[in-house]
């Protein structure tokens, strides 16, 4: 009976001595998992419209994907000369074209998330791109 007490007390300890063995093994498993995603992600976005809008929508609106990107609305080219010229001269797109270069379009209801909304996009767009937030009601 005193070996088998004995045997029972063996196989606590050579549990417990296995899970102090494991337990950071797989804490570094979990954690490279985690990383492991992110960095997925990460490389799954990028600059296009079509990759920024689904990563957009991976993050922000996951249910019902409405954050969609659009080309800024271009403002009417204005005309310079005098009356007596009669030759309208037009003004170059970087006089008189837009003041971004492409708009995100995110519901209403996704307003308290500017600031990451505004993060996400200045992570992948490209620098010389600029771009602005338009709330739609839907």
């Amino acid at each position: 009976m005193k070996l088998l007490i004995w045997s029972f007390c063996d196989q606590i300890k050579m549990n417990a001595l296995l899970r102090t063995f494991i337990f950071p093994i797989a804490y570094l498993h979990t954690f490279f998992m985690q990383y492991k995603r992110k960095v997925d992600f990460e490389v799954r976005v990028n600059g296009q419209v079509r990759k920024l809008r689904w990563g957009l929508n991976q993050s922000f609106d996951i249910q019902l994907q409405r954050i969609k990107i659009l080309d800024a609305t271009l403002f009417t080219t204005k005309y310079v000369y005098l009356h007596s010229e009669n030759k309208p001269l037009y003004l170059p797109t970087f006089l008189g074209g837009t003041l971004y270069d492409f708009e995100v379009h995110v519901p209403f209801a996704l307003q308290y998330l500017e600031k990451e909304i505004i993060n996400f996009v200045n992570q992948y767009r490209l620098p010389s791109k600029r771009f602005t937030i338009v709330y739609i009601y839907i």
